[in-house]
């Protein structure tokens, strides 16, 4: 009887989300994430090639179901970081490790185009100023490091 209950409440519970998920119109952008999001016009373009990211992103409750994930892999789980983002001494701070020396090296050489196509006779001076996790002292957290920057 118990195994009936079950099966009972989880069908109920598909055919719920999908008829939220017909009758809830698509959202466009997510503010929590600050992105777009696929939309049936993006499905048909290419409906194979974007329909699982169009079903995650119009799944109904998606804001509430990442929200509890967030709370859930910090709190419960006592993860120190969540989809690349720490929270320390209150302010959330970004991974940016490993040190990607490709994207440096593209950086550096877009820089002396610049230079030598508009700046040749003027006097350029640069600065490397450090992200939020060079000021942390905390242990376990993976820092880039800047003295491999400045190299």
């Amino acid at each position: 009887m118990k195994e009936k209950g079950l099966s009972i409440v989880f069908v109920s519970l598909l055919f719920f989300f999908l008829l939220f998920g017909i009758i809830v119109k698509d959202n466009e952008i997510s503010i929590k994430e600050r992105r777009k999001l696929t939309t049936v016009e993006d499905l048909k373009k290419d409906t194979l090639g974007y329909l699982e990211k169009y079903l995650s992103d119009q799944f109904p409750l998606r804001n509430a179901f990442l929200s509890f994930y967030s709370f859930l892999e910090r709190y419960i789980l006592g993860n120190k970081e969540n989809n690349d983002i720490y929270i320390e001494k209150g302010y959330l701070i970004e991974k940016n490790y490993p040190l990607n020396e490709k994207s440096i090296d593209d950086f550096v050489r877009k820089l002396n185009i610049i230079y030598e196509n508009n700046l040749i006779n003027s006097h350029v001076y640069y600065a490397v100023i450090p992200d939020k996790s060079y000021f942390l002292d905390e242990k376990g957290v993976q820092k880039l490091n800047f003295e491999e920057l400045l190299d």
